[in-house]
């Protein structure tokens, strides 16, 4: 009698990629741009701004249900990649022949621990970036200036190596899209570290007691919101052909890096 042949595994099932968007705004601008993907394949949540937040709600969504955190074994982990998606300040000069966002490759944090970035879509028109991770907003050109002169990066924000370390400590492959929303060459208002609420939405209230308490702000926050919305339309984009080319390529496990 010929033994029998045991059946083939099931197929992986399809990665659902977890948008995280530390402010509301940003998660408005990741649906907007991943309208008409399979809603089964996309989850998008604002996590509230700073690594604290972020990494809070990166463990509910990968561990609900478990009750280890991390669980010893990848396979009690759903098949999900998640992505931290937004704005950022840059801290050097853009190459001038590079129009879209830069393709983070690399996450720095204050103390120079680094992560590679397993989970990114590059083109032609992109250039690779370093991300700086610090605690605290750089407000200033000249913090700017020695941010990137010390960490050697070209990118800044708040959340990414809280993310990126917990998605390490997870097991799970995930990916980084930020737009420049403050260029290497201009300062934001000290002001707009209370604009925004531990919920991510902005305190529009608070704003317009600011412009109306110092009129000089009105300009310059006119330029942030214009700059945030083309810096998030562009990033929407890489977000989207991202995903895209992720679910082109069938990977099925869910690996750290590639």
């Amino acid at each position: 009698m010929l033994p029998t042949r045991a059946p083939p595994p099931p197929p992986a099932p399809p990665p659902t990629f977890t948008i995280l968007c530390p402010l509301a705004h940003e998660a408005r601008a990741a649906r907007a741009a991943l309208r008409g993907i399979p809603t089964n394949t996309i989850q998008i949540t604002t996590t509230g701004p700073g690594g604290d937040a972020v990494r809070a709600c990166l463990h509910r969504l990968l561990f609900a249900g478990t009750s280890q955190h991390p669980p010893q074994s990848e396979t009690t982990l759903p098949n999900i990649r998640p992505i931290l998606f937004g704005t950022c300040g840059g801290l050097r000069r853009p190459h001038p022949d590079t129009a879209a966002p830069p393709t983070i490759s690399q996450v720095i944090d204050e103390s120079g621990r680094r992560w590679t970035v397993p989970m990114h879509f590059a083109t032609a028109r992109s250039s690779q970036a370093v991300l700086l991770s610090v605690k605290s907003p750089l407000f200033s050109i000249e913090s700017k200036h020695a941010a990137s002169t010390r960490f050697n990066a070209d990118l800044v924000d708040c959340e990414s190596a809280a993310f990126a370390e917990a998605c390490e400590s997870a097991g799970v492959r995930w990916g980084i899209v930020r737009g420049i929303s403050d260029a290497w060459d201009e300062s934001l208002p000290e002001q707009a570290a209370t604009w925004i609420d531990s919920h991510g939405t902005t305190r529009v209230s608070k704003v317009l007691t600011d412009c109306l308490t110092q009129p000089s702000l009105i300009p310059r926050v006119i330029r942030l919101r214009r700059q945030s919305t083309t810096a998030l339309r562009a990033a929407g984009e890489q977000l989207r052909a991202m995903i895209l080319s992720e679910l082109r390529s069938g990977i099925g496990d869910n690996q750290p890096s590639p």
